[in-house]
């Protein structure tokens, strides 16, 4: 290993043939590293320098690469991500990789990068995520987990179901929307249809579905007039939602 000590910058760099680029303070300790994870094609470093815009160029055995240091742009996750929210703070991701349906971002002591951690779950599908605030204060908000099972709430580590139905009835959330009209209510788009939920006296409450259809959505919106829009397999609808639920109709 080597050490360079760039200009106008407050770290040293430290490059390792083992695992990349090491960024240390003048105090010795670890402000970022730099591997494959975030981008480097080879954990092989032979060489790093430091240019006048505060650009880290790194020479490996794959060849030349510029890692923009003053980017506001950080990469995350190399994973694909289906839909990102920000709840009390914390960015949470959904992905379609076995296990990880839902991950928060953590920071990282050993690295000094903010990562994907998993939230332990046997939960599948699209993952789909809603941050719901009660319109009445009275409860703290509330993360909206939605996979094959129907609709999850995050509870400290783990996910309890909060709308499913039948095992054997396979319902994957599409989308979730909260209505602006009635925001105590959740509109879900489903593999087999459209259902909504209502948040009243302190527990969620099943609606129950659009009768008489079973299309697969894959858009839901609500318009100015409180009309809710769907598309999907069966094309695009219109549903007239009445106050308390029982009745609409396409």
């Amino acid at each position: 290993a080597y050490e360079i000590r760039p200009r106008d910058w407050s770290s040293d760099v430290c490059s390792s043939d083992l695992g990349g680029a090491v960024l240390i303070n003048h105090d010795g300790s670890v402000r970022l590293i730099i591997d494959k994870e975030t981008g480097l094609p080879t954990g092989s470093i032979t060489g790093a320098f430091v240019d006048r815009d505060g650009a880290l160029w790194i020479s490996n055995s794959s060849g030349v690469t510029r890692v923009d240091l003053q980017s506001p742009i950080s990469t995350l996750s190399l994973d694909p991500i289906n839909e990102v929210v920000r709840h009390n703070g914390t960015l949470f991701a959904t992905s379609p990789l076995s296990g990880r349906l839902l991950a928060r971002a953590v920071p990282n002591p050993r690295t000094g990068r903010v990562e994907f951690e998993p939230v332990p779950t046997s939960l599948q599908g699209t993952g789909r995520l809603l941050s719901f605030k009660d319109p009445a204060g009275k409860a703290p908000p509330q993360l909206l987990v939605g996979s094959s099972e129907g609709i999850s709430i995050l509870s400290g580590n783990s996910l309890k179901p909060v709308l499913s139905e039948d095992p054997g009835s396979l319902i994957s959330v599409f989308r979730l929307l909260q209505s602006r009209h009635s925001p105590n209510r959740i509109f879900v788009a489903l593999s087999n249809g459209l259902t909504s939920m209502r948040w009243e006296g302190g527990k969620w409450v099943n609606e129950g579905r659009l009768p008489n259809y079973s299309f697969s959505l894959s858009f839901i919106a609500e318009d100015d007039q409180g009309f809710l829009w769907a598309g999907g397999v069966g094309g695009v609808i219109r549903v007239s939602v009445p106050p308390k639920i029982g009745r609409a109709h396409v």
